[in-house]
């Protein structure tokens, strides 16, 4: 029994690293999507506004979800059930950080899609998103305001 408490231990704290890095890539990206929902309002984006500002508040609530992890004592005195609790929030964790690598090529992607005249400007404020995150919002409003020039 002594020997299986270090395990328990090590994954917990596994479990607290990808907690907390989860947490801030879900709440940052939220924001990121909220900000673009509310740049995309100026071009009369209406559905794409309403679908980045709800998928900015389910990224802020993943993001606050993973901070459910069991603390090393509620492990030891719940046992099964806590470290069930535990794994599946590791496993959202390690789902808000996958997804949070890959919205970063969205911007991208839309703007090759659409064909823009901007997109060297887009990848680079996409990239940049990684040191400024309100570069990404900036990129996905130039990426839909190539949809909406073209049809003016």
């Amino acid at each position: 029994m002594e020997q299986s408490l270090p395990q328990v231990g090590n994954m917990e704290a596994l479990f607290n690293i990808f907690a907390n890095v989860s947490e801030i890539a879900g709440i940052r990206n939220g924001l990121m999507f909220l900000f673009a929902a509310f740049l995309l309002l100026f071009i009369k984006e209406w559905a794409t506004s309403g679908k980045y500002l709800l998928i900015g508040i389910a990224l802020i609530g993943a993001g606050y979800l993973t901070a459910c992890i069991p603390l090393h004592q509620t492990l030891g005195e719940h046992g099964g059930l806590a470290l069930t609790a535990g794994i599946l929030c590791g496993f959202l964790a390690f789902l808000v950080m996958v997804a949070s690598l890959a919205l970063l090529a969205l911007p991208v992607r839309i703007a090759k899609n659409r064909g823009a005249t901007t997109f060297k400007a887009i990848t680079i404020l996409s990239f940049l998103s990684l040191l400024l995150p309100v570069t990404w919002s900036v990129a996905m409003f130039l990426a839909h305001r190539t949809k909406a020039e073209a049809a003016v």
